[in-house]
């Protein structure tokens, strides 16, 4: 079963890269069973694929602006 979950884990960060590159939609995703609500990645994850410090995102979190 962990096995499973962690299979699940990597689908949803795969799922999550291709719409942070482009390469997916939101409407794509969830048309395909993806709940677009999970979160996915860490601040430092998140943070890095915005090429931004991990700070200025929390703050940005704490503003409300994401």
């Amino acid at each position: 079963m962990a096995r499973l979950a962690n299979q699940m884990k990597q689908l949803y960060a795969m799922c999550a890269t291709a719409l942070v590159m482009g390469r997916a939609d939101l409407d794509g995703a969830d048309d395909v069973g993806f709940d677009i609500e999970l979160p996915i990645f860490t601040v430092g994850q998140a943070a890095e694929l915005g090429n931004i410090h991990p700070q200025t995102l929390r703050q940005y979190d704490r503003l409300g602006l994401v």
